[in-house]
């Protein structure tokens, strides 16, 4: 499965980062300025609202799952506060109350999720 995570505001907009086959995605603030800290790292003096390690995406067999860890700065999908959640291709996240938004685009080469996702075949009994 292919994600491409794409940095909507704050003071990385713009940057767009591309996972193929990650099983753990870590979203946060930089620890310090220059200093990667996260597979996706917002900026450390402009996006104080996001913690250091926000949230996570998990890839498990239904797709990838948000977890927020840091409770006491929400998580948002969508526009409504998440601990964790399935997340789906054009979701965006936001990370603290005026943080950065990341939009989601889902790339599914998995055969296990394809399969799940078609319609089941139905035989006729005789």
């Amino acid at each position: 499965m292919k994600i491409i995570l794409q940095v909507l505001t704050g003071g990385r907009a713009g940057e767009i980062a591309e996972y193929r086959e990650k099983d753990l995605i870590t979203i946060g603030r930089e620890h310090s300025p220059g200093k990667k800290s996260n597979d996706l790292d917002f900026d450390h003096r402009k996006d104080v609202a996001a913690s250091r390690i926000h949230c996570q995406l998990v890839a498990t067999e239904a797709g990838y799952v948000l977890f927020n860890k840091n409770p006491k700065n929400v998580t948002y999908l969508n526009g409504i506060s998440k601990i964790q959640t399935l997340v789906s291709d054009n979701d965006i996240i936001k990370c603290g109350k005026n943080g950065p938004k990341v939009k989601i685009r889902i790339y599914d080469n998995n055969p296990i999720l394809a399969r799940k996702s078609a319609k089941p075949i139905v035989e006729k009994e005789n």
